[in-house]
């Protein structure tokens, strides 16, 4: 009798001799950068299931993530100084969460695969090559470890080998060890003196108590961080990441028992070799300070606020682009941003069921492109986001799988749409990251007619007849206060939204604005193109436009400084 047939459990990069019956790929990133090795892999070989297709379990490991954060600051922060008992809680948790977030939902989300694999294939022989234990790492900061380790083949083989060696594993499994492979990381370009000016400049506005955000003019920055030098007024809305992990109570003991290795493994230098400060007195005086998105990647800086929050100053983030509000579960959002004092909303007030302190503001990002569209080309703006192929957030976006689908949909959208429009159109692909499905590349030879959008992005979109967006983010939000022609076409089972956010959009699709179906969406650009000024000035299309603005990109008649100046006073 012959034994059963063992299949190999594919975790890094394809090779060109594989052959689809001896394989099961743990994932559609085994192809990354190598889909002209099989042109049809997607239909020849067999994928792991994915874990994170229904939105409650893509919350509820949000949540785990969360949950697993807090679980392991304190130890964290133990690693990274012998007297982290003397500094208070929100030191650390200002500190360590943007970096042990993102890691944190990696193990998540990697844990959930390998539980699915194991409860799908128990009675399959497998064969696993793993990678050992002891390989090393060097990150130089948060951004290298998302860019060459969360989205990295070694580092996520790694953490993937790791938990299956943690794990109870069926019998009719079967561990080897892989072979090492080489992932090639470009070097970093030496900076020239202007950028390196550029650089110093951009950090010493950072000091300001209200740095200079995306969308800010200097002048602006200035005088806002004049109207916060009166001392914070009203009770502190900070919370602790306890206080979250408890509302949360999501169990983490399903976990391997000891993660600590792993948070250690994705350590960068960045944080590794960052001082702390023998003592931090306590302000006589509570101020708000607000915080720049560059506290997700910048330690230094970081470590900055963390001093502010254990002096008993307050920190106040505000939005800066798309999905705030929109998508349902923010998970590393959740834990670090809407933790603090405020959160500056683009308009909405409230995110569902997630609580925070949050003032919707006219942001000048907005406030200065606010029905500024003019058309001068009479042609088609297709833009797209970003296709990763690891889930490397738990943010209620669409799934590795559910990825190939929303490429595929591109192509829908052009094969169904009027050719002589087609030639009238340009796509614009996301900025390229690693472990992504191939855009433009994919995309523009299966129609020969389309053409690359290129330049910056902005006078293309503020001047073209009609923009198409397949995904919601900052470039709908800006559309929509530019009051540039749009039309918005996506799954919504793989971009779960809030509540709010999904009545906005059934009104988008009454009107014939939002799409679930990217054909349908090429037709109605077909039909309206001839009529395109007058069908978007329309009472029913107008009046959806200014209810979506103004629960998503809130703009006001005027100078938006005095308004908010009046507001940071009361603050």
């Amino acid at each position: 009798m012959n034994a059963p047939r063992e299949r190999i459990v594919q975790f890094g990069p394809i090779s060109p001799t594989s052959k689809p019956d001896e394989l099961l790929c743990a994932g559609p990133w085994v192809f990354a950068g190598q889909e002209t090795l099989f042109p049809d892999w997607e239909k020849r070989f067999a994928f792991a299931p994915e874990p994170l297709e229904k939105v409650s379990d893509l919350v509820s490991a949000g949540h785990k993530a969360i949950c697993l954060t807090g679980e392991y600051l304190p130890r964290l922060a133990a690693q990274l100084s012998s007297q982290a008992q003397s500094y208070p809680d929100c030191y650390w948790e200002t500190l360590l969460v943007p970096w042990a977030g993102l890691v944190a939902q990696q193990i998540v989300e990697r844990w959930l695969r390998i539980k699915v694999l194991i409860q799908d294939f128990r009675e399959e022989a497998l064969q696993l090559p793993l990678l050992p234990d002891d390989l090393v790492f060097d990150f130089v900061d948060e951004n290298d470890l998302t860019l060459h380790g969360v989205l990295g083949r070694t580092f996520n083989h790694w953490l993937f080998s790791w938990l299956l060696r943690r794990s109870q594993l069926p019998k009719a499994w079967r561990i080897t060890e892989a072979q090492s492979y080489a992932e090639t990381r470009p070097a970093r370009s030496p900076s020239t003196l202007r950028q390196k000016l550029r650089a110093k400049i951009a950090k010493t506005l950072l000091l300001l108590p209200f740095p200079r955000l995306k969308g800010l003019s200097l002048w602006q920055s200035l005088r806002f961080s004049l109207a916060l030098a009166h001392p914070s007024q009203g009770p502190d809305h900070s919370r602790s990441l306890s206080q979250l992990c408890a509302s949360l109570a999501e169990n983490t003991q399903d976990l391997p028992a000891d993660l600590l290795p792993v948070f250690l493994k994705a350590l960068p230098r960045s944080l590794k070799d960052l001082g702390h400060p023998g003592r931090i007195p306590h302000a006589r005086q509570s101020k708000l300070f607000v915080a720049s998105i560059s506290a997700y990647e910048d330690s230094q800086y970081r470590q900055r606020l963390a001093c502010l929050r254990a002096q008993g100053h307050r920190l106040m983030f505000i939005q800066h682009g798309g999905n705030y509000g929109q998508i349902k579960s923010p998970c590393l959002t959740r834990m670090f941003e809407f933790q603090q004092h405020i959160f500056g909303t683009w308009g909405w007030k409230h995110y569902e069921d997630i609580d925070g302190h949050f003032l919707p503001l006219p942001y000048p990002q907005l406030q200065r492109i606010a029905n500024q569209h003019t058309e001068k080309a009479a042609e088609l703006v297709f833009v797209g986001t970003e296709m990763p192929l690891y889930g490397y957030r738990l943010d209620c976006r669409p799934n590795p799988m559910a990825t190939l689908n929303y490429r595929r949909a591109k192509e829908h959208f052009f094969s169904a749409l009027d050719q002589k429009l087609l030639a009238s159109s340009l796509y614009r692909p996301y900025f390229p990251l690693p472990s992504s499905l191939a855009d433009a590349d994919w995309l523009l030879p299966r129609f020969p007619g389309l053409r690359l959008c290129t330049g910056p992005l902005w006078p293309k979109i503020r001047h073209c007849r009609l923009l198409v967006l397949d995904h919601h983010g900052t470039t709908l939000l800006e559309a929509m206060a530019a009051n540039i022609p749009v039309l918005v076409t996506f799954a919504l089972k793989d971009w779960p939204l809030t509540q709010q956010c999904l009545d906005i959009f059934q009104r988008l699709e009454e009107v014939g604005l939002f799409f679930r179906d990217a054909r349908l969406c090429a037709a109605q650009a077909s039909r309206i193109w001839q009529n395109l000024p007058t069908w978007w000035q329309s009472d029913s299309i107008q009046k959806v436009r200014q209810a979506f603005c103004q629960e998503f990109a809130l703009t006001i008649s005027g100078n938006e400084t005095p308004y908010l100046i009046t507001q940071l006073k009361t603050l």
